[in-house]
């Protein structure tokens, strides 16, 4: 099985920093964040939380938004490795933020090297381009 480039529209997103730790209940599992980091919701209502430095270098406050506050902001288009799954899997999230899990359909989404993401397939044809 074969990764592909893939590049995040530009849509809209809803951002809240978090303004203390919790977990976020998102459609692959929970996921711990940290005060400070995003939580993000996408296309179809979904949310997840993105990790202050990692949100700070791939989203841009849409010109409403004041940089660093809750508002509207979009993804800059860096191209991410995909690959579309055919059976159940889990990714372990690093430093113990939590385990997601993808079903057969669902898209293997490697941002860096070590840091993974899963979206399911309706949402990856709204949010992405191949």
């Amino acid at each position: 099985m074969d990764a592909i480039r893939a590049v995040k529209r530009d849509i809209p997103i809803q951002v809240v920093f978090a303004t203390k730790a919790g977990v976020l209940q998102t459609r692959e599992g929970k996921v711990n964040y940290e005060k400070g980091d995003a939580l993000v919701t996408g296309v179809d209502g979904e949310s997840w939380p993105v990790y202050r430095p990692r949100f700070d270098s791939t989203y841009t406050p849409d010109p409403s938004t004041p940089r660093g506050e809750n508002g509207i902001y979009r993804s800059v288009a860096d191209p991410v490795w995909a690959v579309q799954m055919q059976s159940a899997f889990s990714v372990a999230l690093p430093d113990e933020k939590g385990t997601l899990l993808g079903k057969p359909g669902d898209w293997l989404l490697q941002y860096i090297p070590g840091e993974y993401g899963i979206v399911g397939e309706d949402i990856f044809r709204k949010s992405y381009t191949i």
